[in-house]
């Protein structure tokens, strides 16, 4: 985690208070964000979110 954010995809760095849903299917996840975006989270910064807790273990 950085400066109350993280790295979701190497095109995406999302503010945590902003992430406001978290999904999974499978090995993908995607992110929606407070303004109705919907990112794409890449497998290997799945253990982050995890870890941030947005994501359950």
């Amino acid at each position: 985690m950085l400066g109350g954010g993280l790295q979701i995809h190497r095109s995406h760095w999302t503010a945590m208070q902003h992430i406001v849903k978290a999904e999974c299917y499978g090995d993908k996840a995607l992110r929606t964000l407070s303004d109705g975006r919907v990112l794409p989270a890449s497998r290997s910064c799945i253990k982050d979110l995890k870890d941030a807790g947005i994501l359950p273990v």
